[in-house]
């Protein structure tokens, strides 16, 4: 006998030993130092694990409950199964293997040779492949010569699999060999596989010795066992006895009993080798006592495919398993459930369509798009763009595509077959290719001259536009101003064929006024001061006391001047005095985000200060717990400010979680916390109105839950961070104490939705504390708390793509320490780089938006800071989608046209959003979102979408408008303008018109009957 290595986590396959007598009894599984070994070789794995455990028991529970569908649904997982042979006896036929698949099916549905009447139907089947990863027909059954067919399973499992793979997302792929032998305890392995965690990745899949599948009913049960591993199951000893929740201790289904024996016994005998089936008093535990409405102690459950027991005895699944397999079916392998590899295949298959997706074409190029096919010879093809046929031959014309976002769809019919298969692709068609332009200097002073450079593709002409007046052409043209102020820029580029205008941008001449973020006060005589490059840290020992353990909150006004700054209990003035009335706030001292100051976006000098209490009140009464804000006006006390209103409540019991980022309007103010004990995010609008009297709640995420008989008690659950990326399109936190997690979400911040939940843990299961985006928002930084000797660790996590396994797999370690206590903080700083703020000093990151080392983490030199807090300076994130603009409508119009509309992008705002228009023809009505325009008289108008974020920049979108009314009205319907030919159509009787490319000025027309 020898060990198994079923709790291996992630990389490492669940083994399956067999004596030699082929009856199914096995030994022990892997212990703590082969766990250990795994994280060497793959850190990340116990993480991704413990992800899916979380997922697997949250669906069982949604299941339970009612409030998700589909459980008698039957799921069926395509199969193809890799012989690897050396011409010998492992070399099965087709006719096995087929009976192996029918045992696994026929022990799913409890049926067959599987059926007792104390069996469950799973509900999950299995099918040989249909189609190969081309799509053409295939038997499902691969054979492959090497002597990888006698492998050693820790050092030949990825050699092996490299021999042949198929994608692993579209089916369960099974190798099948000669013999398995483990390096540490020899041979005798009968098969492995890899738990849903493993989804997707190179080595996904069932290894089994080819001698029992399809060999006999009882054989066959090694691949059944496996098939569970691969759904999600663990043994049915895992973890021994201990069952304080049968959700999440053991195999975590709570319908088999504990179980710590990995020893044969007789079929008709009974066992029973733990004492611990009622120690789960839940209703999920069916085995708790009578009394409590249990079944009570049950003997081992060694009948069940997962147990070491004897093959001849095993013949049943649960109920419990049932649900998990299902569970991790419709989840982490949900991607089984859309192959098509299970039906049959057409016999022709497009490899390749000739383009990528998303593709990008200059309009006017020439390009012959020409598909890889393979299959029938007799085969036609048709193109469509946007789902009318423009082409039945085999390439496409690619300069055929208009202006535009398009659908290019390649149809291939297998004409004999009378069946066809078809790819779709979107493609771009711009007029040239998009500039992207160089300022030199970056921060121009008046008198200087600025030069304005990029890269012109041949035959590419360009010609420049500052404040609208042209500057001259070519790649490199230069300009220079006499005063400080915003200025703008555009080019108009033309291929010959075709002329566009680029999002204008704005630029700053001399230095940007705005500076209400450039002081971080951390305690009352030491300000870090971001006016200068590098920062600076001021020291005023004759300032009063100002103390905190955690969050603070500074604001400065445009010229750099500190005007508010507080700890949640005191404010303070531009004085450096207590501000008048600025005593007894009900923030919370040790709250990782104590207090933020928030600018009624109207600037009327009126400021919110919310105050968000420490540890739920639950830890340090006589605290409540509570989120408040007050009231500070500046125009009082001699325009030193004082607080009006004092601790106005918003929400009871809050974490100490509290941020705020800016509408996507640039104008309005989103303010966000999170309730404690509770999935709820409450979210507050402020407007030139004031902040909004009724909060938006969401339920979304995990439970904020307290932790039961946690020392240092339940309120400890509220810590940590949370932060908006500085697009305003992500939403992260961090849960810190027992242990912790971090989350990232997806945010609009138009409406205030926050969706898309993914969480984070890392392998040592520490708790989090500081969380922050990248500039880019392509890169989260987090923090974990190093305490009582416990490492404290910063972490990069990549954000694209947007996907929980890739974000998971992404994690890299920046830093980690031993300090006997610290809780490093991270935070963005208005010069673009961030600071890791522990023990008395800023520890730079000095290039965020950098991937792993590329990042600049630089322990070596810290800015140093006196008393330094760890929840710095809590601030309104910018929201830099806020500094663009987009306006639509139409380019080209053919005929006399009354009430043309054109719509900025759907968050403009009166405050900062306007329209210039340059033009013979008419303005019927215009607001802040939309302008109307009758055009009578022909010529060129332009039309200018404008967004001012005064200091921020002054953004526009510029809409050149061709009018040409030389076209006359031909029939009863409207002339339909178009850059090139399209698809002419009529019906019911009215007719449409083309109107083909104005260099040519023809038009087409259409009868009733659809002829030309």
């Amino acid at each position: 006998m020898r060990p198994s290595l079923s709790r291996f986590l992630g990389t490492l396959p669940l083994l399956l030993l067999l004596p030699t007598n082929s009856l199914f009894a096995q030994s022990t599984c892997g212990t703590d130092a082969l766990r250990q070994l795994q994280w060497t070789h793959s850190p990340d794995a116990l993480h991704r694990e413990a992800m899916m455990n979380n997922e697997l028991r949250a669906l069982i529970q949604q299941q339970r409950s009612g409030s998700r569908g589909g459980d008698d649904d039957q799921l069926l997982i395509p199969v193809v199964v890799h012989i690897i042979h050396n011409n010998g006896a492992e070399n099965l036929s087709d006719a096995i293997v087929q009976q192996g698949i029918a045992h696994m099916n026929q022990a799913f549905a409890n049926t067959g040779a599987y059926a007792i009447a104390s069996g469950v139907d799973i509900g999950i089947q299995f099918c040989l492949a249909q189609q190969d990863t081309s799509g053409m027909p295939t038997t499902g059954i691969t054979r492959t010569v090497s002597t990888l067919t006698d492998m050693i399973s820790e050092s030949d499992d990825a050699a092996l699999k490299n021999l042949i793979r198929w994608d692993p997302r579209r089916y369960l792929n099974i190798w099948l060999v000669n013999s398995i032998t483990s390096a540490s305890s020899g041979p005798g392995v009968a098969g492995y596989a890899y738990l849903p965690s493993a989804h997707g990745m190179s080595y996904d899949g069932i290894v089994n010795e080819a001698v029992f599948f399809g060999s006999s009913v009882d054989n066959s049960k090694v691949h059944i066992h496996e098939a569970g591993h691969y759904l999600g199951l663990y043994h049915t000893f895992e973890g021994g006895c201990v069952n304080n929740n049968c959700m999440t201790d053991g195999d975590r289904v709570c319908d088999t009993p504990p179980d710590a024996s990995t020893q044969a016994v007789p079929c008709g005998s009974t066992t029973n080798t733990c004492n611990t089936d009622e120690d789960d008093t839940s209703v999920n535990n069916p085995f708790r006592a009578v009394a409590l409405g249990g079944l009570g102690a049950q003997n081992d459950l060694f009948q069940d495919y997962m147990d070491y027991g004897l093959q001849p005895c095993q013949n049943r699944y649960t109920n419990g398993q049932r649900e998990r397999m299902r569970a991790a079916l419709n989840s982490a392998r949900a991607s089984l459930l859309t192959s098509e590899a299970c039906n049959t295949g057409c016999g022709v298959s497009i490899v390749d369509l000739g383009l990528p997706n998303n593709a990008t074409l200059i309009f006017g190029s020439s390009m012959v798009v020409a598909p890889t096919t393979i299959g029938a010879s007799t085969i036609s093809h048709t193109w469509k763009v946007d789902g009318s046929t423009v082409a039945t031959t085999p390439t496409y014309n690619a300069d055929l595509l208009p202006l535009g976002d398009h659908t290019l769809t390649l149809i291939l019919t297998n004409t004999a077959g009378a069946c066809s298969v078809e790819q779709s692709i979107h493609v771009s068609v711009s007029c040239s290719v998009p500039l992207a332009w160089n300022r030199t200097p970056l921060h121009p002073e008046p008198g200087e001259t600025v030069t304005f450079s990029t890269w012109l593709e041949p035959g590419i002409t360009a010609e420049w536009f500052v404040d609208g007046v042209s500057i001259g052409t070519g790649a490199t043209p230069s300009t220079s101003f006499s005063t400080n102020g915003y200025h703008s820029i555009y080019a108009i580029t033309s291929n010959g064929g075709c002329s566009d205008t680029t999002q204008t941008t704005g630029f700053m001449v001399g230095s940007c006024p705005s500076a209400y973020d450039r002081n971080w006060h951390v305690n009352g005589p030491t300000c870090v001061n971001f006016l200068t490059d590098p920062p600076k840290v001021d020291y005023v020992p004759s300032e009063p006391p100002f103390f905190h353990n955690e969050g603070t909150a500074t604001l400065s006004d445009a010229h750099g001047d500190v005007i508010i700054y507080t700890n949640s209990v005191t404010v303070w003035d531009r004085t450096r005095n207590m501000m008048q009335n600025g005593d007894s706030l009900m923030g919370g001292l040790s709250s990782s985000q104590s207090s933020l100051i928030v600018a009624n976006p109207s600037n009327n000098g009126i400021h919110y200060i919310f105050t968000a209490d420490h540890f739920a009140g639950i830890v340090a009464p006589p605290s409540d717990g509570s989120l408040r804000y007050s009231v500070v006006d500046m125009g009082l006390n001699n325009g030193n400010g004082a607080v009006t209103q004092k601790n106005l409540l918003l929400m009871e019991r809050t974490t100490e979680k509290l941020t705020a980022v800016k509408h996507c309007n640039g104008h309005d103010i989103w303010v966000v916390a999170h309730k404690w004990n509770s999935d709820a995010f409450y979210s507050w609008l402020i407007t030139d109105d004031g902040i909004a009297a009724t909060p938006l709640i969401q339920h979304v995420g995990k439970v904020h839950v307290p932790l039961e008989n946690w020392e240092g008690g339940e309120g400890f659950t509220a810590i940590g961070c949370m932060k908006f990326s500085q697009q305003g399109d992500k939403l992260a936190l961090a849960s810190t104490k027992g242990p912790g997690f971090a989350q990232v979400f997806n945010f609009d911040a138009e409406t205030g939705a926050i969706t898309d939940p993914i969480t984070i843990r890392n392998a040592w299961d520490t708790a989090y504390f500081g969380v922050e985006f990248s500039p880019d928002g392509q890169n989260l930084y987090l923090t974990t708390e190093g305490a009582f000797n416990t490492a404290g660790h910063v972490y990069q996590h990549h954000l694209v793509p947007y996907d929980s396994t890739a974000i998971a797999q992404s994690m890299y370690r920046l830093y980690w320490w031993i300090t006997g206590f610290g809780v490093p903080t991270v935070i963005l700083a208005p010069n673009d780089k961030m600071y890791v703020g522990l023990n008395g000093g800023f520890y730079p990151i000095n290039n965020p938006n950098g991937i792993n080392s590329d990042c600049g983490f630089n322990m070596n030199h810290a800015l140093t800071v006196p008393g330094l807090s760890l929840g710095v300076n809590n601030s309104v994130i910018r929201n830099r989608p806020a500094e663009t603009i987009s306006a639509s409508g139409p380019t080209y119009v053919c005929n006399y046209t009354e009430g043309v509309e054109y719509t900025m992008d759907r968050c403009a705002h009166p405050a900062n959003t306007r329209w210039i228009y340059n033009g013979p023809n008419t303005v019927v009505s215009e607001d802040h979102e939309r302008i109307v325009f009758d055009f009578s008289v022909a010529g060129t108008d332009t039309l200018f979408a404008v967004r001012d974020n005064g200091c921020e920049g002054l953004f526009m979108d510029t809409l050149v408008i061709q009018v040409d009314l030389a076209l006359p009205l031909l029939a009863p319907d409207t002339v339909i303008c178009a850059p090139i030919a399209a698809t002419l159509s009529a019906n019911e009787g009215y007719a449409s018109y083309l109107w083909n490319d104005g260099s040519t000025g023809s038009s087409i027309a259409i009868d009733e009957a659809g002829t030309y």
